[in-house]
């Protein structure tokens, strides 16, 4: 009876699948539940590599093209790709969960280590993906999310919280004449440890009645500190700012500390959102503040309008000093290894309406001759002003005439020259790179430059209406040790 028993019970599909073997190895054959698995690791592998690759061939093709030829430049266009990744990675982990739970059996191992890989291999896929795509450098230090920001290879999402307006209104000086002598210093990327050193070179210089802080402030998102800092040296002395890379993630709590030293300083002359779209007036000067390529602010195209209208209204009231100011350059107007950031057509705004460019980001100092023309694919010198140069060969200002200064040397480091981009023709004078090619180019015209020391730190000021002429102004760079980097003179035809 227990035999025929046997015989009368019904072997089941799944039972014959369970117990079946491969004839040619004598192995078990996979059940369904292992070929489910199998499948699944199949699908979230290849799709994570697919969308790695993709995310990385726009990085890099980006990189070469910029933004107006390849939106893989913009981080605008990138980030929201990454969080889709992002969220489509985290539902493929949970449906490597599933699997497990609806169709492994605790036996079988096979099933189990498929899942296993599908489940770990997927976020690995997304980090490798972001981290070679960008580097997660875009705040040291920083978590990936905080305070209501985003950090994704180099660029970063601004906060999200509601950001702060100056308040103020730009007041205009009749015939746009500032006060005779009147001196700003200009420094970006400013390094909490060595920034000191800067601010007492500015306070030394005499006279400065107002600092540009040209992004990244402090790479520590110190706020508090950031502001006392600044005060424990230059006091009341007015300082504005533009919102940098290394900023936006907290950027609110930078515009609330900024605004706290407006009423120190009374600074009552801003309007818009501070250091993204503000407009503010010094004594005479029309100051452009944007925080344009890093991130507060909306689409890259967004700050364009603000450009134009600002500039336009800089020119209605006739002032003779329009400066535009923001942290991230275009690649050909830096001279290291950065990418095209903010677009051309905030240069061309600029040089349309006669006003001045001073940018950041990059960890050196360069300076351009007078340019008619400046884009992606032609950057046009119709003056050469050598550094040196003395007032009676002054670069002009004015429509269609301008130059760029690019001033990183706030303290965080010195970076190394592209040689390519250092020696394109439109570079008026260069410093930084602590290697024997900059010594060699730098030490047979910069004053007490002796042989064997290294570039170092140091901040770009401009002295308007000078020797009796409002619409002269002299410029010059200069590092923390005293030494005169680049000195020429500017003429406005505002």
């Amino acid at each position: 009876m227990p035999g025929n028993a046997l015989q009368m019970m019904e072997v089941t599909p799944y039972d014959q699948q369970k117990h079946a073997t491969d004839v040619t190895t004598g192995t078990p054959a996979p059940t369904r539940r292992t070929k489910i698995a199998a499948f699944t690791t199949a699908v979230v592998n290849i799709y994570g590599i697919a969308i790695a690759s993709m995310l990385l061939h726009l990085r890099l093709k980006g990189n070469d093209e910029g933004i107006e030829k390849n939106p893989g430049a913009n981080p605008d266009v990138m980030t929201p790709l990454v969080w889709v990744f992002a969220t489509l990675t985290l539902l493929n982990c949970a449906f490597a969960l599933v699997v497990f739970f609806l169709h492994c059996h605790r036996r079988e191992m096979r099933c189990l280590s498929l899942v296993g890989i599908g489940f770990t291999l997927s976020p690995l896929i997304l980090i490798v993906a972001l981290t070679v795509a960008g580097g997660f450098n875009c705040v040291r230090g920083a978590p990936m999310v905080g305070n209501g920001g985003f950090a994704y290879g180099g660029f970063c999402i601004c906060d999200t919280r509601a950001l702060l307006t100056a308040g103020g209104t730009p007041t205009f000086a009749a015939q746009g004449v500032t006060p005779a002598h009147l001196k700003v210093a200009f420094v970006g990327d400013t390094d909490s440890e060595e920034v000191e050193k800067l601010y007492e070179l500015i306070r030394n210089e005499g006279n400065v009645t107002a600092v540009v802080l040209n992004g990244d402030l402090d790479y520590k998102q110190e706020h508090q500190e950031w502001r006392k800092r600044f005060e424990r040296i230059l006091g009341a002395t007015p300082y504005f700012t533009t919102a940098g890379n290394h900023d936006t993630w907290t950027w609110t709590d930078y515009q609330a500390q900024t605004k706290q030293h407006y009423t120190l300083s009374n600074t009552t002359q801003c309007s818009g959102t501070i250091g993204v779209r503000e407009v503010c007036t010094h004594q005479g000067l029309g100051l452009l503040l944007s925080g344009a390529g890093s991130g507060c602010g909306g689409l890259q195209p967004s700050h364009t309008p603000f450009f134009h209208e600002t500039l336009q209204s800089f020119e209605d009231h006739d002032v003779i000093w329009r400066i535009c100011l923001f942290h991230k350059p275009q690649r050909n107007m830096q001279v290291g290894t950065k990418k095209d950031a903010v677009g051309w057509d905030k240069y061309e705004a600029c040089l349309k309406h006669g006003a001045m460019v001073f940018t950041s980001h990059e960890h050196l100092y360069g300076r351009t001759h007078q340019l008619s023309e400046i884009g992606a694919d032609f950057v046009n010198v119709t003056k050469r002003v050598p550094k040196g140069s003395s007032a009676s060969n002054p670069i002009e200002v004015g429509s269609g005439k301008t130059f760029v200064v690019l001033n990183g040397m706030g303290g965080k480091s010195i970076r190394r020259f592209d040689a390519d981009l250092a020696s394109n023709p439109w570079w008026a004078a260069t410093w930084g790179d602590k290697g024997d090619k900059a010594r060699s180019l730098i030490a047979q015209d910069v004053a007490n430059f002796k042989d064997g020391a290294d570039p170092t730190y140091g901040v770009f000021f401009c002295e308007y209406h000078v020797q009796g002429n409002p619409r002269l102004a002299r410029c010059y760079m200069k590092d923390v040790l005293g030494r005169l980097v680049d000195e020429f003179y500017v003429r406005s035809t505002n």
